[in-house]
C-alpha cells in the first residue's frame, strides 16, 4: 500500500478533464497573451514567422503531442536545446511561450536584439530587459556579442580600470637613477631632477625649454652629483630630440621614457613638482599675509595692555555705549582677551577693543579693588570665632 504525496505533480493519466479547471486555464492564458508588451501587428508577425520556422514548428508539435522519455534516443536533434526547459514551454494562438516570455523565431532575433540595445545600454541591463519579455536558446551570448561589437558603445565606453602597481626598482646607490620633468610656476619655466634612491631633488630655473638649454642645466647638475646610469623622463620634444639622444650617448647614461599621456610612469618627478608647487604656494601665502598686515597697520594702532586689578569701562555691544564698569581679573595677551568682573559680580570676557581704562580721578567711584581680607580670615579671628562657638 502506498500513500500519495500531496505535493506530487504526477498526473493521473486516467483522470478526466474538469471543465471548470480547463476554463480557468483558458482565462489565464488569454490574460497572458493580452498582457504581452507587443502590438497586435508584431504579434501577428511573430505568429507568421513561427509558422515559417521549421525548428519551432517541430517544437510546437512536440509540445502538443508530448515530450519523449529520453533526450538522446527519442528527442529530435533540432529541439534538444529546449529539453532542459520543456516543463516551462507552452503554446497559445500559434505563439510558443517559456513561462510568460515569447520564444522568438530565428528570423526575428536580430530585430529583437537591435530593439533591446536601442538605448545603447550595457550588457547586464540589456539582458535584464530581454529577460522580462523574450527568450531563445543562447540569448545571453547573443546579447553579449552584440553589445561588445556595437561601434557606438566601443567609441564612448568609459576608461578602463587601473592596473596593478608596477613600481620602479630601488637603486643600489644615490644618483644611480634619476628622473627629470619640466613644469611652469608663476609664468616661469623650471626643470626638476630627482634621485630615485634618496628622493633628493634640484630645481633649475629655465630661460628656455629647448633641448640645448635642458642639456646645459643637466651638465651642471651632473657635474656636481655625478652622471647617472639611467635617466627617466616623459616624451617631451626636449627629450625626444636627436640632440638629447646624442647627449645621452656621449655621457653614457640610458634614457628611458614613459608612455605618452601616462605621467604616472614618471611619478617620482611628478611628486617632486607637487612639492615645489606646495612650497611656492605656502611662500606666496606668507608674503600675502605680510603685505596684508602692512596695509592694515597703516590705519591701526596698538592699545595699551591691561593688568589684573585695572578698572575698565565695557562697551555695550547692543547700544554701542560705554556704560558698564568692571575690574580686570585675568588677561590673555596672545589674543588680546580679558576676563572682567562687572559691578554686579558677573564675569565676562571681552576683547581689548571693547575695554577702556577708567581715568585715575574716577577710580574712587568705581568698584574697590579686593584685598586679602575680603577672601581670607585672619588666623586670630578664626580662633576667636571658634572659641565663641564652643562656649555657646
Amino acid at each position: 500500500m502506498y500513500t500519495a504525496d500531496t505535493l506530487s505533480r504526477a498526473v493521473d493519466p486516467n483522470a478526466q478533464l474538469n471543465a471548470e479547471t480547463e476554463e480557468d486555464i483558458r482565462v489565464y492564458v488569454d490574460a497572458i497573451v493580452k498582457s504581452m508588451p507587443v502590438t497586435s501587428n508584431k504579434r501577428n508577425q511573430i505568429v507568421e514567422e513561427t509558422k515559417k520556422d521549421d525548428q519551432l514548428q517541430e517544437l510546437l508539435g512536440i509540445i502538443r503531442d508530448g515530450w519523449p522519455e529520453t533526450k538522446q534516443q527519442s528527442c529530435p536533434v533540432r529541439v534538444r536545446e529546449y529539453w532542459n526547459i520543456r516543463s516551462e514551454l507552452s503554446e497559445a494562438d500559434g505563439i510558443i511561450f517559456k513561462g510568460s516570455k515569447i520564444v522568438v523565431p530565428t528570423t526575428m532575433r536580430r530585430f529583437m536584439l537591435n530593439k533591446i540595445h536601442e538605448g545603447h545600454l550595457g550588457i547586464e541591463k540589456c539582458k535584464k530587459r530581454a529577460r522580462e519579455v523574450i527568450y531563445w536558446p543562447r540569448i545571453n551570448t547573443d546579447i553579449t556579442e552584440m553589445v561588445q561589437s556595437c561601434t557606438s558603445c566601443l567609441m564612448y565606453r568609459p576608461k578602463q580600470q587601473a592596473e596593478s602597481l608596477h613600481p620602479h626598482d630601488v637603486p643600489n646607490r644615490p644618483w644611480e637613477k634619476v628622473a627629470v620633468d619640466l613644469f611652469t610656476l608663476n609664468n616661469r619655466e623650471y626643470m626638476v631632477i630627482v634621485d630615485y634612491y634618496s628622493q633628493f631633488f634640484e630645481v633649475c630655473t629655465m630661460t628656455s625649454t629647448s633641448s640645448k638649454a635642458v642639456i646645459n642645466h643637466m651638465k651642471a647638475v651632473f657635474a656636481r652629483h655625478g652622471t647617472p646610469c639611467e635617466l627617466m623622463s616623459d616624451n617631451g620634444p626636449q627629450f625626444a630630440s636627436q640632440e638629447f639622444q646624442s647627449f645621452a650617448k656621449e655621457w653614457a647614461f640610458h634614457h628611458t621614457t614613459s608612455s605618452p599621456y601616462y605621467p604616472q610612469s614618471n611619478g617620482l618627478a611628478e611628486n617632486a613638482v607637487k612639492i615645489v608647487n606646495t612650497r611656492s604656494v605656502r611662500g606666496r601665502k606668507e608674503d600675502h599675509k605680510v603685505k596684508q598686515k602692512e596695509r592694515f597697520d597703516k590705519h591701526a594702532r596698538d592699545l595699551s595692555k591691561l593688568k589684573p586689578g585695572d578698572h575698565v569701562i565695557l562697551q555695550d555691544m547692543k547700544t554701542n555705549t560705554w556704560s558698564k564698569r568692571g575690574i580686570v581679573r585675568s588677561a590673555q595677551d596672545r589674543n588680546r582677551s580679558y576676563q572682567i568682573e562687572t559691578e554686579t559680580g558677573e564675569i565676562r570676557r571681552r576683547n581689548r577693543r571693547h575695554l577702556r581704562p577708567v581715568p585715575r580721578q574716577q577710580q574712587a567711584e568705581s568698584i574697590p579693588l579686593p584685598t586679602h581680607d575680603d577672601f581670607e580670615l585672619d588666623d586670630t579671628a578664626e580662633a576667636t570665632e571658634q572659641t565663641a562657638s564652643e562656649e555657646s
